[in-house]
This record gives C-alpha cells, structure tokens and sequence, in this order.
C-alpha cells in the first residue's frame, strides 16, 4: 500500500467513527498561529477574571495565572536565564507548573519537563540531558534532585515549592495529610519568596512558533530515555 492510497483508507476509516457532525474535523485556534504562551496571555486579557484552575477550592484566573508567570519569568531574566536555556520543572499536578511553565516559554526558555516521580540515578542522566539553568521541584522530592543534580555535576539555580503553597484556608475538598506537610525547604530557595519582589509586566521576548518550547523524555524497554524537543507551532 503506497501512502496515497494508506491516507485515503485512514480518512474513510475516520470519516465512519466521527462522533458528530458539527466537530470540527481541523484542529480550533482562536487566537490563531502564535506560541502556545500568547494563547495564556489572550485570556488574561479578554477573560481575566474567568477560572483557569480550582485547586481545592482555591481559584486561580487566567489572569491570577499570567501574572504569576510574568513575575517567574522576570525572575528568570534577573538570574541570567534567557532564549534558548532550558528550565526543568520536576513537579506534579499543582498551580506551581503552569506558573513556571508559562514563565519560561515566556522569554523563550526550554521547559524540561520531568517527572516527580523519579530517582536520583534517573534524574541525573535526564539532568546531564536537558542541562538546565534553573530546576523548579516539589519540596517533597528534593532530595532526590539534590542527588541527582550532584551525580550530573551541575550546579544550577534550585527552587522549592510545596503543595501548601496554594492550598487555601477553607479546602472544598480533603487534602491528604502530605500534602498538608512541607519539607526539604532547608536545600533550596522557595519559589514563593523569590516571586513576591518580581514586576507582572510581560518580559517583551521575541518567541516564534519555531522556536523551542518543551523537552520532553521518551523511551522503550531499551536503552536510557531521550530528550525530545517540540516547537511552539508543533505544541499549537
């Protein structure tokens, strides 16, 4: 089967299982053909006061969220961080990875995107891979990102947040005892700290959909992960 012939067979094959008519059958870009960050800033603009995350009850808007990541990102330009480096978020599921994640696309940076649950051997070649200048992690696996930076040889700027760090007063939901607990604070900076003194004012960086945004690790059964690098238009 020649590749005609296989993407007219993939299209009848989809044609027969689409769920509905009125989906659309072309990815929807409102915004149009721009970074992945301007799609962030475009809500905080338009919708600013509308929800883009509820974390136990605490509610961030779009531009609670754009805010927090302008102040990273200006964070990240004050310690010399700029187009091109990388930044490695070894966090999971909390308002702290979008935060940093926006910011560093934001001047252009490469989001070296780990996951927590990783050991420091792990890290280490996944460290050695993305060479970050900035790790941001969950305080609760600090110790492994110590280790694991330290078996890289690489000393870079290293930020601590907990999960504490947005839960609010009056959760709407329970919230595990360990997520209550903050630890490691003692071998980094705490991310919060370092945000409180930064303007909100966007960083004005030239990013075009060309230019790297994310470092993502793929592997099989085989061999040690690989770093793969995806563009802003291939995010889009």
């Amino acid at each position: 089967m020649n590749e005609k012939t296989y993407l007219e067979d993939l299209q009848s094959r989809w044609d027969k299982v689409w769920p509905h008519p009125a989906l659309p059958r072309q990815p929807v870009k409102p915004f149009g053909e721009v970074p992945v960050h301007r799609y962030l800033e475009r809500h905080a603009r338009e919708t600013p006061d509308r929800d883009f995350l509820i974390y136990y009850g605490r509610r961030l808007s779009y531009a609670d969220v754009d805010h927090l990541a302008n102040r990273f990102a200006a964070w990240l330009q004050s310690h010399g961080v700029s187009k091109g480096d990388s930044v490695a978020l070894v966090l999971p599921n909390c308002p702290q990875f979008y935060i940093v994640y926006f910011g560093a696309l934001k001047i252009g940076a490469v989001a070296v995107l780990l996951n927590p649950i990783l050991k420091s051997l792990e890290l280490a070649h996944l460290f050695g891979e993305g060479r970050p200048r900035v790790v941001v992690a969950s305080d609760q696996v600090m110790e492994d990102v110590q280790q694991g930076l330290n078996r890289a040889g690489l000393e870079p700027h290293v930020l601590s947040t907990a999960f504490a760090d947005f839960l609010p007063e009056e959760p709407e939901l329970d919230v595990p005892a360990s997520m209550s607990e903050v630890s490691g604070r003692m071998a980094a900076t705490s991310l919060m700290t370092e945000l409180e003194e930064q303007p909100e004012t966007a960083p004005g960086v030239e990013v075009g959909l060309t230019d790297v945004a994310t470092m993502n690790f793929t592997g099989g059964t085989t061999g040690l992960p690989k770093g793969v690098l995806h563009r802003h238009g291939n995010i889009l």
